[in-house]
Parts: C-alpha cells; sequence; structure tokens
C-alpha cells in the first residue's frame, strides 16, 4: 500500500465517548417509555447523530420529540465528558508517534471534537483538520463528509487509510472508497461486532491500540 495520509473517526475511536452518551440517553430516555439495554442501545445507534437517534426512537414510541430534547442531550454530554471522558487505552501514544499527516473525520461537531481532544490531554493531533458532519448535507452512514475529506486532503482514495468503531463509520467510508480498519477498542463494543464491520465491506480489524499499531505499521 501507498498510504500518505490517516483518517480517524473521533467518538469510539480516539475517545471513549459511545458508551458514555448511552448511559446517559437511557437515563434520559427512559421516563418518555424508552426501554432498552447498554448493549441494545450501542448496537443500534452508535456513530449516529444525536437527532437521528431521537427521530428513530420517538418515532417508534408514537410521540412527538419533546422541545429542544437533542439539545439538552446534547448539552448534557457535553457536561458529562468533562466529568468522565477518558482517550482509548493506548491511543494517545499511536497518534502522537504517527508520522504521516491524520485528519478526524466525525458525526459530532467540530467543536464537539476539539473538547473532547482536549479533555482527553491530545489536543493538536490533527493540525486542526477536523471534518464533520455539519459541513455537509448528510452524516454518516451516507459518503458525505468523507467525500469532504477526500477533496480538502486532496489525495487520491488509495493514498488513504481509515480507522473507524461504527457500522455507520463503515457504510460510510467503504461508499466513499476508501480502505478502512475496523476498530473494537471502546467500551462500546460487544460480542459479534466484528462480524458487522465485515458485512460492511471493513478491509482490517483491530482489537484494541497494540492491535492497531502493528497492524499499521505493516500497512505503512
Amino acid at each position: 500500500m501507498n498510504i500518505s495520509h490517516l483518517i480517524f473517526d473521533c467518538d469510539g475511536v480516539i475517545v471513549d465517548s459511545e458508551i458514555v452518551a448511552t448511559r446517559l440517553s437511557l437515563k434520559v430516555l427512559a421516563p418518555y417509555g424508552y426501554a432498552s439495554d447498554e448493549e441494545t442501545h450501542c448496537r443500534r445507534f452508535s456513530g449516529m447523530l444525536t437527532s437521528k437517534i431521537m427521530e428513530i426512537i420517538f418515532e417508534e414510541l408514537g410521540k412527538p420529540i419533546p422541545d429542544s430534547l437533542v439539545e439538552d442531550l446534547d448539552h448534557l454530554f457535553e457536561t458529562e465528558f468533562e466529568q468522565v471522558l477518558k482517550p482509548i487505552p493506548g491511543m494517545p501514544e499511536l497518534l502522537k508517534s504517527q508520522s504521516l499527516p491524520l485528519s478526524i473525520v466525525s458525526n459530532s461537531w467540530v467543536d464537539s471534537v476539539r473538547r473532547s481532544l482536549s479533555i482527553s490531554g491530545i489536543s493538536g493531533v490533527s493540525d486542526g483538520r477536523i471534518y464533520s458532519a455539519e459541513h455537509v448535507p448528510h452524516p454518516k452512514p451516507a459518503p458525505d463528509v468523507y467525500q469532504l475529506a477526500i477533496r480538502e486532503i486532496g489525495l487520491p482514495t488509495d493514498q488513504l487509510l481509515v480507522v473507524e468503531d461504527s457500522v455507520a463509520g463503515v457504510t460510510a467510508a467503504k461508499a466513499a472508497g476508501l480502505t478502512v480498519i475496523g476498530f473494537l477498542g471502546a467500551s462500546h463494543i460487544f460480542e459479534g461486532h466484528d462480524a458487522k464491520l465485515k458485512a460492511q465491506g471493513v478491509d482490517y480489524l483491530a482489537s484494541d491500540a497494540n492491535e492497531l499499531t502493528a497492524l499499521l505499521q505493516t500497512l505503512l
């Protein structure tokens, strides 16, 4: 392979945020009649925008989405992240050791990504290259945000390598014609997730940061 640039998702790859958001969502949504568990919720919704998740849940509940719920949830996530968010074990060291340029492609807003990186002590790893769903018409699993990143980075797709954790993220990256490593090292990953990523065409799998480091050394 002739890889010249790395692309990382943020939530669930760099920072262990998906499980935090899931636990808070279950607590907030219970009074509205939403009954689920961490595994079920993670399997269905990891990597998706809060607004889309709420749209699906409240449609199933047969209720309108309460005013400001999405905004309130996102604010609660930010507050909770300030207290408990941590990087994926080994990921800060992996990112800081890379000699290739790196970009971040996320469904989260740019400010949220920057805040998560700052809380985790790894600001600056992408030199400001953050491509977000806020910049495109459709979030992951649509390929829009990856297509934006490809245009902005200005390299052929065969020189780019993506690290993603979610079905939505892998689906988006593969639809954009990219080579993808599926990352399984976050707390929201449950048994069988590797098979789901394989079904979406993921090219490689890494179970944790150590395995990802070894795989990158092989591929780069």
